[in-house]
C-alpha cells in the first residue's frame, strides 16, 4: 500500500476563530489518510522554528498555502513566520518544475493572494464553499482531478485520402472514386443529392466526395440542381450555366443634411461587396432568397439596406 501524502499547512494566526478553522480543516484531511505538518501539533517546546519550516516544506509532497488578507500582507512585507515561509517558499514557486507542490487556498477574497502566487489558480474554501473546496483540496492532494484528459484514439480511416500516387494511399483514393460514382449513378436514381448525401452513404469525407463530383460534373455524368445534383440522363444535353453575383450596400446618411449620399458617395464611403457566386440555370425567386442568406451568413458583420443581383454578363 502506498504511502499517505505528506501535506504541510501554512498559514497566519490571524485570530482564535480563524486557527479553530485551519484545525478543523486539518482535521478533516487526517481524516481521509493524508499526513498533516501542523505547528500546533508537530513543533514543540524547544524545536526551532525556522528548521521546522524549513524541513517541512521540503518533506512535504504538497503544501496547502492559507491566504487571508493577514497572511498576504505578512508574506510581502515578509514579517513574522509567514514572512519566514515566504522566504522558504518563493525560491520554489519560481525555480523548480514541480510547481503543483504549492496550493493557494482561498480562506477570505482573491484579492488577498501573497505577490508571488498572484498568478496561481487557487482553491476556493470561503464560507459557503467548503463543501466543493474541499473535495478539490483533496483532489489536488491526490493528484486525481475531477476533469482528466481521455486517451488518444486511433486516427480516422480516410487519413490517407487525397494523396494520389503515393503507394497505398493512390489506391485509396481510387476506391473513394469509385465508390462515390457508383453510389451516384447506381443508388440515387433520379432524386436530388447533395456531397453530404453521398457522403453519408458511403462513409467517404465530404472534401473527398466533392471532389469526385466535381469531375463527375466536367464528365457530364451530372448537372447542378440549386445547391444539389442530379444524375443527368443519356439523352439530356447539358445546360448552359449563369453565373449570379449578389451586389450589396449600406445606406449612408449625411449626418447634416440628413439625406443619403447618392451612390458616388456610397463607393467612396461604404465598400459595395460581392458575393458569393452561383452557377444555376435560372434566376428564381427562391434562389434570390438563398443567395441573401448565404450572403448574411458569409459577412454577419456587413449590414447592408440595398442589394441587386445581378448575372456574370451585368457585373461591372
Amino acid at each position: 500500500m502506498r504511502n499517505p501524502p505528506k501535506v504541510f499547512i501554512s498559514y497566519s494566526w490571524t485570530s482564535e476563530d480563524y486557527k479553530a478553522t485551519v484545525l478543523q480543516l486539518a482535521e478533516a484531511l487526517v481524516d481521509k489518510s493524508v499526513d498533516v505538518i501542523l505547528d500546533r501539533w508537530d513543533l514543540l517546546p524547544g524545536h526551532d522554528r525556522f528548521a521546522f519550516m524549513e524541513q517541512s516544506v521540503e518533506k512535504a509532497d504538497k503544501v496547502l498555502v492559507l491566504c487571508d488578507k493577514k497572511y498576504s500582507e505578512k508574506a510581502n512585507a515578509r514579517e513574522g513566520g509567514v514572512g519566514t515561509e515566504t522566504a522558504i517558499i518563493t525560491p520554489y514557486v519560481y525555480g523548480r518544475s514541480n510547481q503543483e507542490k504549492f496550493i493557494p487556498v482561498i480562506m477570505d477574497d482573491f484579492k488577498f493572494m501573497p505577490t508571488y502566487l498572484k498568478s496561481r489558480l487557487g482553491i476556493d474554501f470561503r464560507d459557503g464553499h467548503r463543501k466543493l473546496g474541499f473535495e478539490e483540496i483533496l483532489r489536488a492532494i491526490y493528484n486525481k482531478p475531477e476533469n482528466v484528459k481521455p486517451p488518444l484514439g486511433n486516427p480516422p480511416v480516410w487519413i490517407g485520402e487525397g494523396n494520389a500516387g503515393r503507394g497505398a494511399d493512390d489506391i485509396t483514393v481510387k476506391n473513394t472514386k469509385e465508390s462515390v460514382k457508383k453510389t451516384v449513378l447506381e443508388s440515387v436514381g433520379n432524386k436530388r443529392f447533395t456531397s453530404s448525401d453521398i457522403a453519408t452513404f458511403t462513409g467517404k469525407t465530404q472534401a473527398s466526395v466533392h471532389r469526385v463530383l466535381s469531375d463527375m460534373l466536367d464528365e457530364g455524368l451530372i448537372i447542378r440542381a440549386g445547391r444539389g445534383y442530379l444524375v443527368r440522363k443519356a439523352d439530356e444535353v447539358p445546360p448552359t450555366t449563369i453565373k449570379v453575383y449578389i451586389r450589396a450596400w449600406q445606406e449612408v446618411i449625411n449626418p447634416v443634411t440628413g439625406k443619403t449620399y447618392d451612390e458616388v458617395g456610397l463607393k467612396a464611403l461604404d465598400a459595395i461587396m460581392y458575393g458569393p457566386v452561383h452557377e444555376v440555370v435560372e434566376i428564381t425567386s427562391n434562389l434570390e432568397k438563398e443567395l441573401l442568406d448565404e450572403f448574411k451568413a458569409l459577412y454577419p458583420d456587413f449590414r447592408f439596406d440595398r442589394y441587386e443581383i445581378r448575372t456574370d454578363e451585368e457585373k461591372e
